[in-house]
């Protein structure tokens, strides 16, 4: 591995510079001494932060001609973490992606020689950024000639730029993730900007148009948030903090089992509370006086019914019996300041309607404080009480097939009363925290306006409800929790690791993989089907938008064919290949669109709130897709293949239709009222009623169902003790035959190639950790 040595920059993280001509790494000036494979292996995860990389591609990297062990990478891993004084407890700057590899977490950022001397004359100078999203201008400057000096600046960077070796990069941990496209113009301005704020010393992030400098109040972010991991199992969930902000507990899934454990912030101890068992945890929360540990859980008997209830349970923080408190809580449950008294949020589907409920800390006592009759809803996410007693924060909204959007309101403790805090929609909003001192509210949320599905944090101030953003990632966070004596909250992190793989005849054994990287969160609904020259086209969000690619069935030749701002997910191709369909998404509504095969002349062909999952009849006439009815129900629908009036094909719960191959039977799922769960079913092309129901197998993961080529069976993937594999049942009746043999991971989307020759399917894990955020406000 070599650096070109006439290459005069520096890498920047922490309080280390890398200077990759003279292969030196310092701290705060001062050489730090490295092995020479200790260094290599440095410069190649400083070179692709934020990226996995697998080990077997880092032992490639780092032994190009010889074979080693991988304990020679662990090592070498362990030696570079010494060097740079990693501690658990403290800066971690390499994260272990386990049975994977490992990834930079730390910001870096890369500066040339040129650049840095004359960006440093403007450190301090108090530039400061506004947009104009009605002229699509940005001013930049510091007094009535600040927009002519940074036209200055602008002109002299970009003079620099064209003549440098190497011009300054940006990269952070935290992902570009923009609401809209940046049009060229847009590019072009926002690039000033960054190299303004890089001298300034701000984050990336909050510099991005999605994340903008200032907060709508006009006042500019104090801090730039610290995130810091506290679990690296990839296992863990449902965070909560001690009042004390000394420790986290959380929920561990293993094997198809959770647990509860509880650790302290600064350091890596960990203790078992709750045992593992076959529960599903909603969240949990301390006592007041942090002695206790409140967990909501679905139990076994309760995990298949919808919805499933929760029932309350305390527990020992230090471990013990538990004891069971409240039976039908379905969130996770907040106290009073005095410690007296809970609330939650009970869901009653036959009176359709939830609850904000209060019952004393005993379990006794409790009582209706607000109530909502659908389609309005309290969220199940869990809610807040102020720290002064005198309200509850929580999500609420409207919920029903193809309308469904959320707000944070505050309900009055004394009456009952609701108020909206500020104006912002989304369409999901997580669990609320108020900060210590009552100034606001931190949520998760995401809305479907956004080109990627991550719920991110968002901070409410209080009363006034003006909102901020607190994180910018490609991962999705949820459950948030935040010490009442500290100014640190806790929530948990998920991102996804896939790996797309295609197997002849089926047989996994000989599968190989044909791409490798991150792997989308929520990717079972993104679609992966096979054109009839074997091509592959798949739904992803390489682009930072999730849009529709097509690529060679070896990875080969990949091609985004949709570029707008909208989602485009769930593709499917015409049986002469001449037309792709797919379900776009955004603005609250979701439609299904046709485009050529090489992506030209999109045309929407339905135009209903909420249209999507479509499948083609092999004839490439008609489009089959689920849309919600009159009474809300999912149902069933058909479409021409050039638009028109839509005809309803089934008039009960319904949904993910996937029509056979030779066009006279859909297969779809179906509420089995027997079974009390969403189940496989089969009806005719035509619609009416179900002609086949699969009640006897479990439900397939994410609904998915899809036939094999000849039409005798259908395929569908079933989850296991939190592992994936791929099983058959014949349409004739039988039993099911398991395909695939796995022993770990997940399966999130498979498709048959046309002539049965091959199945591809996308596999990996999604890894959950608990993180915890300081200096957010």
């Amino acid at each position: 591995m070599s650096i070109p040595k006439q290459a005069h920059y520096f890498y920047e993280f922490g309080p280390f510079q890398v200077d990759g001509a003279n292969r030196l790494l310092l701290r705060d000036g001062v050489p730090v001494p490295l092995a020479p494979k200790v260094w290599d292996a440095l410069f190649v995860l400083i070179e692709n932060p934020g990226r996995i990389l697998e080990k077997e591609e880092l032992m490639n990297q780092l032994w190009p001609d010889c074979f080693v062990e991988e304990g020679n990478l662990t090592q070498i891993i362990f030696q570079l973490r010494k060097a740079l004084g990693e501690s658990a407890a403290k800066q971690q700057y390499i994260e272990t992606i386990p049975k994977r590899g490992y990834r930079f977490i730390a910001g870096i950022r890369t500066v040339n020689g040129a650049f840095e001397q004359r960006l440093a004359q403007h450190i301090g100078t108090g530039l400061i950024i506004k947009e104009d999203d009605a002229t699509d201008e940005v001013a930049i400057g510091n007094g009535v000639n600040g927009k002519n000096e940074i036209v200055a600046l602008r002109r002299e960077l970009a003079d620099l730029a064209a003549h440098a070796q190497n011009p300054v990069e940006i990269t952070s941990l935290q992902a570009q993730q923009p609401e809209v496209r940046n049009r060229r113009k847009r590019a072009a301005i926002a690039a000033a900007i960054l190299l303004v704020t890089v001298a300034a010393a701000f984050s990336l992030a909050y510099f991005l148009r999605w994340s903008p400098l200032m907060d709508r109040s006009g006042a500019p972010f104090k801090k730039v948030p610290q995130i810091r991991k506290l679990t690296s199992s990839g296992k863990a969930q449902c965070p909560a903090f001690s009042p004390d902000g000394k420790y986290v507990a959380y929920a561990l899934s293993d094997a198809g089992r959770q647990s509860i454990w509880v650790r302290q912030v600064n350091s890596t101890s960990d203790v078992q509370v709750v045992p593992p068992a076959e529960v599903n945890y909603l969240g949990m929360t301390f006592s007041p006086d942090g002695g206790f540990i409140f967990y909501v859980v679905q139990e076994k008997d309760q995990r298949e019914k919808d919805p499933p209830n929760g029932t309350l349970y305390q527990s020992p923080v230090l471990g013990g019996t538990p004891r069971k408190i409240l039976a039908w809580v379905d969130s996770t449950i907040t106290f009073s300041p005095d410690g007296k008294r809970f609330a939650f949020v009970r869901r009653n589907p036959e009176k359709r309607e939830t609850s904000l409920m209060t019952a004393s800390v005993d379990g006794s006592g409790e009582r209706p404080l607000a109530v909502r009759k659908m389609p309005e809803i309290f969220s199940v996410r869990g809610p807040a009480w102020s720290p002064d007693g005198k309200t509850i924060a929580t999500a609420a909204g409207w919920d029903r097939p193809g309308e469904l959007y959320m707000y944070v309101v505050t309900v009055n403790v004394a009456d009952g009363r609701e108020a909206r805090l500020g104006s912002q929609v989304w369409n999901v909003v997580g669990s609320a925290a108020w900060l210590k001192d009552g100034s606001g509210v931190v949520v998760s949320a995401w809305s479907q306006d956004w080109p990627v599905f991550a719920n991110q944090l968002w901070h409410f101030s209080y009363p006034n409800g003006v909102v901020s953003r607190v994180t910018n990632e490609l991962a999705t966070h949820a459950g948030t929790s935040i010490a009442a004596r500290a100014d640190e909250l806790v929530t948990g992190r998920s991102e996804r690791i896939s790996r797309l793989w295609v197997a002849p005849n089926g047989d996994a054994s000989r599968a190989r993989l044909i791409r490798l990287g991150y792997g989308d969160n929520y990717s079972e609904v993104f679609g992966l089907c096979w054109t009839p020259n074997g091509r592959l086209v798949y739904g992803s969000t390489a682009s930072n938008n999730s849009d529709v690619w097509v690529m060679d069935a070896d990875g080969g030749n990949q091609k985004q064919l949709t570029y707008d701002v909208r989602r485009e997910i769930a593709p499917a191709v015409s049986g002469d290949g001449r037309y792709i369909v797919y379900s776009s998404q955004g603005s609250g509504s979701s439609q299904i669109w046709r485009m050529d095969a090489d992506g030209r002349n999109p045309r929407k062909l339905t135009h209903g709130k909420f249209d999507y999952l479509p499948s083609l009849s092999p004839d490439g006439r008609w489009v089959i897709y689920t849309a919600p009815d009159e009474s809300c129900n999912r149902t069933l629908w058909k479409v021409s293949i050039d638009g028109g009036a839509p005809t309803q094909l089934t008039h009960y719960a319904s949904s993910h239709p996937a029509v056979s191959p030779d066009g006279k039977l859909i297969a779809f799922q179906y509420q089995d009222k027997q079974a009390g769960r969403m189940v496989m079913a089969i009806l005719p092309f035509e619609g009416g009623d179900p002609i086949k129901v699969f009640n006897e197998l479990p439900p397939p993961a994410w609904g998915l169902a899809r036939w094999t080529p000849d039409g005798r069976a259908l395929t569908y993937i079933v989850t296991k003790d939190g592992i994936s594999n791929i099983w058959l049942q014949p349409l004739g009746g039988g039993k099911p035959k398991q395909l695939t043999n796995f022993n770990e991971d997940q399966i999130f989307r498979l498709a048959w190639s046309r002539d049965g020759k091959y199945l591809a399917f996308d596999r990996g894990m999604t890894i959950n950790d608990i993180i915890l955020i300081s200096d957010f406000r």
